[in-house]
């Protein structure tokens, strides 16, 4: 899927060449991934964020598009590697990460999510980790953005700044462990882990198993 301006949800495939180096290359349909992701945003909020990054008209992961955030632009990362050995070499014991870079001034939003030797639940799972506990302030980070923008300020740096405060996640992991829902971000992912687990019981343990893989790793 090619992105003519930079913009909305772009989706690619992440593998290693055969020199051992990553290479993202043009997305190639990925049925765990969709069904995960149309799973999602049957949730209230996979279906409002994934609406907001769709240009108004158009339709993804079975989502009409809002386009209130067509103009950013959402990198959504597959890790689809030869074999388990190919992905533990590239990303370790990875399975996702959210993150933000800069590309002409702008601010961009990226999701990995590893899709080698995985089965739909746990692609689901890593799916609301990212962009519901990790991905929570999103919404923020673009207020952020505009503010600074509208008080000719650096955008990006802005947004940087609040991102940084925890970069790596701790303090979302440690709130999730505890299933506080008083917190934004974990209670974001189990209101999204409610929502799935309401309609799609089978897949309560994978949720289950995701807020233990917190505690392990507070």
């Amino acid at each position: 899927m090619v992105d003519p301006d930079g913009r909305d949800i772009v989706r690619w495939d992440v593998s290693l060449d055969r020199n051992g180096n990553t290479q993202q290359r043009q997305y190639t349909f990925n049925e765990k991934f969709e069904w995960a992701m149309r799973i999602f945003c049957q949730t209230e909020y996979g279906k409002t964020l994934i609406s907001s990054f769709t240009p108004a008209g158009e339709n993804i992961f079975g989502v009409s598009g809002n386009g209130k955030y067509a103009k950013y632009r959402l990198d959504i990362q597959l890790g689809n590697y030869a074999d388990i050995t190919q992905k533990t070499t590239a990303v370790g014991t990875r399975e996702g990460s959210f993150g933000i870079y800069e590309r002409e001034g702008e601010v961009r939003f990226s999701i990995f999510i590893n899709t080698t030797g995985r089965d739909d639940g746990e692609i689901l799972e890593t799916i609301a980790h990212e962009f519901a506990l990790h991905g929570s302030d999103i919404d923020e980070m673009i207020n952020i953005y505009e503010n600074a923008i509208n008080n000719h300020q650096n955008g990006y740096e802005a947004v940087k700044k609040f991102y940084d405060r925890d970069s790596g996640g701790h303090n979302d992991h440690i709130n999730l462990s505890q299933e506080n829902r008083n917190d934004k971000a974990a209670g974001t992912y189990l209101q999204v882990m409610d929502e799935i687990t309401k309609k799609y019981p089978q897949y309560k343990d994978y949720f289950i198993e995701g807020i233990k893989d917190n505690s392990r790793n507070e």
